[in-house]
């Protein structure tokens, strides 16, 4: 190989090698403020040992939607992993049992089965502690982003994937490190669906920060509710999540 070759191969090399250093870099750096965020978001919710002792909340408010601005009054229930109820009579009632994912028909009186993968997506989104903090607690890799203006202020953003083709955007406020929104990005076969929630109102419920507040976005229209109470750490019935015979 002549001196010409070797001080090219030699250059690209040394190229190759910077450029990944880089990356490398820039990938430590966004997973280390990633990691301050999230710290400083488990500290704003009670801290990693009230979200640890998290197995059960049960609230009760009322909600409103974009075709149904009267509102109505709902009960949510959820348990640690993976059961939820949501009921709201006369108007909607579906739950998870873990196993079953169901949607009540009152006109047929009959529960129909859903995607599991649709349950997983609820209870996201109506976990104690909120998206972020159960990313937080599976182990999931987040992401940090740069900052983006949301309700007013420059939010902090950080991603993170599902491993299901679903993926998020969280939205931190740049002082209280507590969850202004968040994007899910919903795969469905082909086709992406979006749907923001945007948090207010946070109050102490037994040592942990709870949005009283949501408001729920999607192409198809909202949803907003409102917890007039809200209890953490609960005796729950079981059976009450299983699908209606």
């Amino acid at each position: 190989m002549t001196f010409t070759k070797r001080w090219l191969v030699a250059t690209f090399l040394l190229i190759a090698t910077l450029l990944l250093v880089a990356t490398l870099t820039a990938h430590a750096a966004d997973d280390d403020t990633a990691r301050l965020w999230v710290e400083r978001h488990v500290e704003a919710l009670g801290g990693s040992e009230v979200l640890a002792t998290l197995s059960t909340m049960r609230g009760v408010g009322t909600y409103s939607t974009s075709a149904d601005e009267a509102g109505a009054r709902f009960t949510q229930v959820w348990v640690s992993p993976d059961k939820l109820l949501f009921e709201s009579p006369g108007r909607e009632r579906l739950g998870t049992d873990g196993q079953v994912n169901w949607l009540w028909d009152p006109e047929n009186k009959i529960a129909i089965e859903l995607p599991m993968i649709q349950a997983a997506r609820y209870l996201r989104l109506a976990s104690a502690g909120g998206p972020l903090a159960l990313a937080y607690r599976r182990g999931l890799d987040i992401h940090a982003g740069g900052r983006e203006e949301r309700g007013g202020v420059e939010a902090q953003v950080l991603t993170v994937e599902y491993g299901s083709g679903d993926h998020a955007r969280f939205y931190l406020h740049p002082e209280t490190a507590l969850l202004l929104e968040v994007e899910e990005i919903w795969r469905i076969g082909e086709n992406e669906a979006v749907i923001r929630v945007r948090y207010d109102d946070y109050r102490d419920v037994t040592g942990l920060r709870v949005p009283f507040s949501s408001r729920q976005e999607t192409s198809q229209g909202w949803r907003h509710f409102t917890f007039e109470t809200l209890e953490i750490n609960v005796d729950l019935d079981a059976d009450r999540f299983s699908k209606p015979s």
